[in-house]
């Protein structure tokens, strides 16, 4: 019994002294694996930009997950693949994809007052463009950035001041028409964008200061009419369209026979060219073309301002006008914002939802912003917009129009003072009705058709296409505004 004893004695003495040798420093960690170790996600994209773009921000995340990322194209007019994990989409094609169900809600974990991170993105995501029926379904991408820009050596020449009203903008544009660099006329305006979308784009930018009430921060909402406050492209009461009201008329008069004057003939694919190049004045773009202007012949010989507002003001009940006081400033959101999605159908939406915040998180988004030139992109979060330090990197501005530019994309996008800003058409019946209202636009922009005469067939065709179930188009309207039906 002793010699056991003994020998489980000198045992213990052994493995104690080879402890006590060991290096403090020398115990092995054991990290647990990642939350989605070795998953395989595929994502579809509707253009090759997006594309790029997910598969240079997303190599970081699949090597912390050893795992792997791949991208496809779709066709934007067409489903997406139902085989994918991760849906890149237009914004205003979420509402569609929800409302058949094929989306999976955000999980409650990333959205809240409690989550900083989300509430860092700008209301227009988190409350409306990634909204419908109450429930949250995406991340932000891509977000908008529409600006005004205009040659500050030619204004100043003239003695002219940049546009507040599309009234001034319109009168710029024809004197500067009229007075060319050389003394000839010439045109002052880029073209008319080939594209769809963009022509579609600027001519709501411009109707929604005459075809809505900007409801300023303060007004009590309680007491306004709730059809005067957010109708746009409908009616909130009765249902109907309103594209063939008043101020929608008036805009495109304007744009008709005003502005077109003022055009090369015909259309481009990259309108801003004409004003990079130094053939035009004033410019309707996105921020990210400032880089562009920047780095060219144009150096420090253009300014920024935000939009200009409506000049005219109309009655909403009769369509007549009514005498103005200051602008009817109104920010045209949604056109060109794009969002990630989870189907229903993703074989890991767990992870398929992680890649999308991450790609979404602050600084993913942050390095997004801060590189307009490569994705054309603007600020989808508050704090990039009091970023002082990046916006003047990423556009290579000077600090007082540095300053113009963030105080011009805060005033639109963020829009402190106005509580009811006018939305792209997020029906999820939109296509349609978007096709029919190009058409005519380009009919009248690019031919020789009458303004009211066209606004008003639209009218008759979206009224034809609502049809078929009117209750359900309008409760549609109401929850694509984030309110609901009555």
């Amino acid at each position: 019994m002793q010699h056991k004893r003994a020998t489980v004695g000198v045992f213990f003495g052994f493995l104690l002294t080879g402890l006590a040798g060991c290096p403090s420093g020398s115990a092995v960690v054991t990290r647990p694996p990642p939350a989605h170790q070795g998953v395989h996600l595929l994502v579809a994209c509707p253009d090759q930009k997006t594309r790029d773009l997910v598969e240079a921000y997303s190599r970081n995340w699949s090597s912390q997950q050893d795992g792997q990322v791949r991208t496809i194209a779709y066709d934007p007019a067409a489903e997406p693949p139902a085989d994918a994990d991760l849906w890149v989409v237009r914004a205003a094609d979420l509402p569609r994809l929800a409302k058949a169900d094929l989306l999976r809600p955000l999980p409650d974990a990333v959205t809240g007052d409690r989550n900083a991170t989300w509430m860092d993105l700008l209301p227009l995501y988190r409350e409306q463009l990634v909204m419908w029926n109450l429930k949250r379904y995406g991340f932000p991408l891509l977000g908008e950035a529409p600006v005004c820009c205009y040659r500050t050596d030619r204004l100043q020449e003239a003695h002219k001041q940049p546009p507040q009203t599309w009234e001034q903008f319109a009168d710029l544009s024809e004197y500067f028409q009229a007075h060319g660099p050389s003394g000839k006329a010439g045109p002052s305006l880029p073209p008319l964008p080939t594209d769809d979308d963009a022509l579609e784009r600027e001519f709501y930018t411009i109707a929604a200061c005459y075809a809505k009430r900007a409801i300023l921060e303060g007004t009590d909402l309680e007491v306004e009419p709730r059809e005067e406050i957010y109708s746009f492209h409908y009616d909130l009461k009765t249902g109907k369209p309103r594209i063939d009201a008043a101020g929608f008329v008036y805009a495109l008069k304007l744009m008709r026979d005003r502005l077109r004057p003022c055009r090369p003939v015909g259309t481009s694919a990259d309108p801003a060219a004409e004003f990079r190049a130094g053939r035009a004045v004033l410019c309707l773009t996105d921020a990210a073309q400032v880089v562009s202007f920047q780095r060219g012949d144009l150096r420090d010989k253009f300014g920024v301002c935000r939009m200009p507002g409506g000049g005219v003001r109309f009655d909403f009940t009769t369509g007549k006008e009514k005498p103005g006081g200051e602008p009817n400033r109104m920010s045209y959101l949604g056109a060109g914002d794009y969002l990630s999605v989870v189907p229903h159908k993703a074989s890991a939406p767990e992870a398929a939802f992680a890649l999308a915040a991450d790609l979404c998180g602050r600084e993913i988004s942050r390095q997004i912003a801060i590189e307009p030139a490569r994705w054309g992109a603007g600020p989808i979060r508050l704090t990039q917009l009091d970023d002082t330090r990046s916006w003047s990197s990423a556009y290579d501005l000077d600090p007082e129009r540095t300053a113009a530019l963030r105080d011009a994309l805060r005033q639109t996008l963020l829009h402190p003072d106005l509580r009811n800003p006018a939305l792209r058409l997020r029906t999820p019946d939109q296509e349609a009705h978007r096709k029919v209202l190009v058409k005519a636009l380009q009919e009248v922009l690019l031919g020789t058709a009458d303004p009211a005469a066209a606004l008003h067939a639209v009218a008759v065709v979206w009224t034809e296409l609502d049809a078929t179930n009117p209750a359900a188009h309008l409760a549609d309207y109401l929850l694509s505004l984030g309110l609901l039906p009555n």
